[in-house]
């Protein structure tokens, strides 16, 4: 498992780099195949005299995306609440598996990350772009995944017709799922 700390505007000190990399290092006991941890601590200014430090987690495991993103006043503390916040998705996602009786995590998948590209010229309405690989899931794979992501949709190609689908959150609750006409 390889552990990647960034900062953004933070000097980060050889001893809350170790601080973070031995945080993060626990999560492997979760998954046995934790490919990479991707770690950005950041700092806002809220005020003059207070500054809000933000820890954002981005966890690549075989098969699964999962992230995380935490602020305090304090950088530690920020690190802790993320890596909280991070074993309560896992907890719910290993539910959600025992609930659909999968006992292991499938070794056959492997996420890559996906290319991210933002566009510096704001006055197209298109102001990011996101490219990512498909994997061939069942829907209830992808609502999985689109929970572990926090997103409201997730795109995925079904594996049961092999076309390209849509999932999302209701707003009256429940899922939804687009499929193409034929």
């Amino acid at each position: 498992m390889q552990i990647i700390v960034k900062d953004k505007g933070v000097n980060l000190s050889e001893d809350l780099k170790n601080y973070t990399s031995n945080k993060f290092s626990k999560l492997e006991k979760f998954f046995k195949k934790i490919i990479e941890v991707q770690v950005v601590l950041s700092k806002s200014c809220a005020k003059k005299t207070k500054q809000i430090f933000s820890a954002e987690v981005t966890i690549f495991a075989a098969g699964s995306t999962i992230r995380a993103q935490e602020s305090s006043e304090d950088l530690r503390t920020a690190i802790d609440l993320v890596y909280d916040k991070l074993e309560r998705q896992i907890s719910k996602y290993k539910e959600k598996l025992v609930q659909r009786h999968r006992n292991l995590i499938s070794e056959n998948f492997l996420v890559q990350k996906g290319d991210e590209v933002v566009h510096e010229n704001n006055e197209n309405k298109i102001v990011r772009t996101k490219r990512f690989p498909l994997k061939p899931i069942t829907p209830e794979e992808a609502i999985i995944d689109m929970e572990l992501l926090g997103h409201n949709f997730y795109v995925f190609i079904n594996s049961q017709t092999m076309d390209v689908n849509v999932v999302y959150k209701r707003n009256e609750g429940g899922y939804g799922l687009i499929e193409p006409e034929k």
